[in-house]
């Protein structure tokens, strides 16, 4: 019995790392190899002008939430709640993005979020972060439609 538990428990341990390895070699955010992970098709310069991304789920947000489903703009641990998927919004909180990118019109993960690791620095692959003495400085993201916010 107990040698049969330390064989699971190896079998278990063993496939873990394994998948790990799998999962981060397949990472979509730092190697063009995974395309497929979100793609079902490389999209032309052409296609993304018009927002055609030829993804793999019905929008980018889905798109995201295939992978990120218990860490998206959710409540907690220091971040802020904040809506995705919507094309209208309080005009006395938000004036809309200034430099930021609508999808079809919509706030989407990919408005404040980059879709490929960036070179350098970055905090969660977002947008006009800043970083002084280790610390990342976020203001600049939020003031892109939040005139007043800092």
């Amino acid at each position: 019995m107990k040698r049969q538990l330390l064989i699971a428990l190896a079998i278990f341990f063993i496939s873990l790392a394994t998948a790990t390895v799998v999962i981060a070699a397949d990472n979509p955010h730092t190697s063009m190899d995974a395309c497929p992970v979100c793609h079902v098709a490389i999209p032309s310069p052409d296609d993304a002008r018009v927002d055609e991304f030829r993804l793999t789920r019905n929008s980018i947000d889905d798109t995201c939430k295939g992978c990120h489903a218990d860490k998206s703009c959710a409540l907690g641990l220091g971040r802020v709640a904040h809506p995705s998927g919507i094309d209208t919004w309080d005009r006395h909180i938000c004036d809309g993005p200034k430099t930021l990118p609508l999808f079809k019109g919509k706030i989407t993960c990919a408005t404040c979020h980059f879709h490929l690791k960036p070179v350098g620095p970055d905090f969660k692959m977002v947008r006009n972060a800043r970083f002084f003495d280790g610390q990342v400085e976020m203001s600049a993201l939020c003031a892109d439609c939040h005139e007043d916010y800092y």
